[in-house]
């Protein structure tokens, strides 16, 4: 009886990216009784020779306050290097109700919104170093990960030891009594065990590159909305900055087919010249922007999180963060669980998914209201893009509510 009650539980965690390291740290910092934590990623880790050079990586996160203490308290943060940190002391965002064809027309009448609430709203930080430091702290921990090998197949049926099987490509087998997957929107895992989901084309892109500047960004991020589009301006750190475009998938390609000087002109012209000149600094990319939610995110003994159970449109630079903040109410619930109850219990999951569920709706929903709001070409769509920005900027109550659950999210 005894042996049985002491047995060691397994977590195995599907994917080593920013949400599963963080996962597998959150777990190892839980100090579970009983229970041992692995990770699988399908790629080798390399470090990055430019790591601490001046090419800044063009994927860029907006980190939350709530997700840097999460970051300090799993002891990842102590590995980040202050000098590629940027914090955001500020946001301005600018609409336009006119008729323009171009987003440069926002210049003309444009209405401003200033959120500053007295503290930072957020840290700018490169997919890279988040990275670094999550793997430092990864490898510090002792947590086993490994690496170069991806989920082949996966055994639910085994009712008698409640364990799945997890065939990897290499050939081998792992029992686990829970599995987490952080695989991404495209996740393998959620397909193996024939999750749907509900998928959401917007039939658009965000193009994504880094600029030198002309002028200092004064820690201040900018967004500009229009019919074609939004631009996003995220400061970097001296006079960089990385800029997000989401914009129809034509003007994506037009975009992508510029030469540098041209790319960089029109992304200067589009953000009304507010920080002089820009010349390009990094490659460019073009993200398909899609919204992708599993119709379940937990079976008895499964969980997802992150991307692989809600994917929302990086318009509001919160999907690490939503991350983030699902693997801190996971490893919370597990700690917290009945000495009865086992690490895969249905009704323990279930509790998980409930907990995040409200955070995951409104920010998919908020971010769905957005996209819309700048395809459209109706007059009520023209008025929110323009004067409604106005009388938002009037109401400061209102703001100061955005304000705070865009730096708690």
């Amino acid at each position: 009886m005894s042996s049985v009650k002491n047995k060691r539980e397994k977590i195995v965690i599907i994917g080593g990216g920013p949400v599963g390291l963080a996962c597998a740290l959150a777990m190892h910092q839980a100090k579970l009784v009983n229970v041992d934590i692995s990770v699988i990623e399908r790629t080798i880790y390399q470090p990055d020779t430019e790591q601490n050079g001046a090419l800044f990586d063009h994927r860029v996160y907006a980190l939350s306050p709530a997700s840097i203490a999460f970051l300090q308290g799993i002891g990842a943060w102590q590995y980040m290097p202050s000098e590629r940190v940027t914090a955001i002391e500020a946001m301005r965002v600018y609409g336009h109700g006119g008729d323009g064809g171009d987003v440069s027309e926002a210049s003309k009448s444009p209405s401003e919104i200033n959120f500053r609430q007295g503290q930072t709203l957020a840290q700018i930080v490169e997919h890279r170093t988040l990275m670094a430091c999550l793997w430092c702290a990864v490898r510090a921990s002792g947590i086993p990960i490994i690496e170069g090998d991806a989920l082949s197949a996966i055994d639910t049926t085994n009712e008698t030891r409640k364990a799945h099987s997890i065939t990897l490509a290499s050939g081998a087998i792992l029992a686990a009594d829970l599995v987490v997957g952080a695989d991404g929107r495209a996740s393998p895992l959620r397909a193996l065990v024939g999750i749907d989901v509900v998928e959401k084309d917007y039939q658009s892109d965000a193009v994504v590159a880094n600029f030198k500047a002309e002028k200092s960004h004064g820690n201040v991020a900018q967004q500009w909305f229009s019919k074609d589009g939004v631009l996003a301006y995220l400061p970097l750190p001296d006079k960089r900055i990385s800029i997000v475009w989401s914009t129809s998938r034509a003007n994506a390609n037009n975009l992508r087919g510029l030469d540098d000087a041209a790319f960089a002109n029109v992304v200067a012209a589009a953000g009304q010249h507010s920080l002089g000149a820009l010349t390009l600094a990094s490659a460019r990319d073009a993200i398909a922007l899609k919204r992708v939610r599993a119709v379940e995110s937990s079976r008895a003994g499964l969980v997802l999180v992150g991307d692989a159970a809600h994917a929302i449109h990086p318009l509001a630079g919160q999907g690490v963060n939503l991350g983030f903040g699902d693997v801190a109410t996971l490893a919370e619930i597990l700690v917290n669980k009945s000495a009865l109850s086992r690490i895969g219990d249905a009704a323990l999951l279930r509790r998980y998914v409930r907990n995040r569920a409200e955070s995951a709706a409104l920010m998919g929903e908020t971010t769905d209201y957005l996209q819309s709001l700048f395809l459209r070409d109706d007059r009520v769509a023209k008025w929110l893009r323009g004067s409604g920005f106005q009388w938002f900027e009037r109401l400061p109550l209102v703001k100061n509510v955005a304000a705070d659950y865009a730096i708690q999210a």
